[in-house]
């Protein structure tokens, strides 16, 4: 990783154009994307993640609000009520320059036994727009863009049983 990775990694938390997630945890502690933390096994610096640093810490479980801070000033927070239905994803688009950001998502699990999820999806073509789904058959928000099927359960870090 080393030098390079960390000057990309801090000129893609300082992006203007990238939505990105925060959230406070019950502990009070809030945890963002937006921030870096030193990774050992990298040598280097990298963005916060949410399967890193908060579904491997166990965190997930602590989340009490979600938010999603837009490129254009708007924001938007879910309340987490039950512990371990939080979800955030990224949807990404590769090109001949490389991947860049379609779209990012965050939202809750409504019904646990059948998955269904309400969500707000930031998207760079749409905007900040509110979309329900259901985590085993996500849909498109859309049109032209690819349905994201099922989402990982162990990646998110849901705990729904």
């Amino acid at each position: 990783m080393g030098v390079l990775s960390s000057l990309q990694a801090i000129q893609n938390v300082m992006d203007p154009s990238h939505s990105y997630w925060k959230v406070l945890l019950t502990t009070g502690k809030e945890i963002t994307e937006h921030k870096l933390v030193f990774d050992f096994r990298r040598g280097g610096y990298r963005p916060i993640d949410w399967a890193l640093d908060l579904n491997a810490t166990g965190d997930l479980l602590k989340i009490k609000e979600l938010w999603l801070i837009c490129p254009n000033g708007q924001q938007v927070k879910i309340d987490i009520n039950e512990p371990g239905t939080a979800i955030q994803f990224k949807h990404k688009s590769i090109n001949p320059y490389g991947a860049f950001l379609e779209a990012q998502g965050i939202g809750k699990v409504t019904d646990k036994g059948t998955g269904d999820c309400e969500c707000w999806i930031w998207d760079r073509f749409k905007g900040l727009i509110p979309y329900k789904s259901n985590i085993d058959t996500f849909g498109t928000w859309r049109e032209g863009l690819m349905p994201l099927t099922k989402l990982s359960r162990e990646v998110i870090g849901l705990q729904l049983d």
